[in-house]
């Protein structure tokens, strides 16, 4: 009985240690396949690049650097479009208050000399 139960669990023993195993090379195979890849990816980039770039045809990296200065061109365009809104807002609050106490004088006061004077009417009469 103990020789049984013994080769049993020496099976036990070595089919989780062929499933280990059987699992690690599999993992190692996906591994190996998936940094081939990566390394076969740049390689035909580089030669893509590479290509474009001898017709002169702009190429994602290009695009990429492209995109970045367009970014940055945009941002400051954003920067100096709220300074011009704020400057504008300032300058017709400024406008306002300046437009407010010209219209708070009176309207009778004129500059001395300006104004024609008018003839008297006991002069207009004769």
């Amino acid at each position: 009985m103990e020789t049984g139960s013994l080769e049993k669990r020496l099976g036990a023993l070595l089919g989780e240690v062929r499933g280990l195993v059987g699992r690690e090379t599999i993992d190692s195979v996906i591994e190996g396949a998936a940094k081939g890849a990566a390394k076969t990816r740049a390689t035909v980039d580089r030669n893509l690049d590479a290509l474009l770039s001898m017709a002169n045809l702009p190429s994602r990296s290009d695009y990429r650097k492209l995109q970045n200065k367009l970014d940055t061109v945009q941002g400051s365009l954003r920067n100096l479009n709220r300074k011009l809104d704020t400057l504008s807002a300032a300058l017709e609050a400024g406008s306002g208050a300046a437009s407010k106490k010209a219209s708070s004088k009176p309207a009778s006061k004129a500059k001395k000399g300006s104004a024609k004077k008018r003839p008297s009417r006991a002069r207009a009469k004769k």
